[in-house]
């Protein structure tokens, strides 16, 4: 887990540059968010190598 104040996407881009496989969790969007969210992904998986999502079941906090 990286906690940083910079855009989210950036840290994600600069962090798993070099990594042959990223893992990307999601919350599952709202009613008429999906679009939104298929956008803000792809903003954040960027040009890395391979991304798996995987759908969070949420209840996680940083001291879990």
């Amino acid at each position: 887990m990286i906690v940083s104040d910079l855009p989210v996407a950036r840290v994600i881009a600069e962090s798993s540059r070099d990594a042959s496989l990223v893992l990307l969790g999601f919350k599952t969007p709202e009613q008429d968010q999906e679009l939104k969210m298929f956008y803000e992904l792809e903003e954040i998986a960027g040009d890395l190598a391979r991304v798996i999502l995987v759908a969070s079941a949420g209840g996680m906090t940083r001291e879990s």
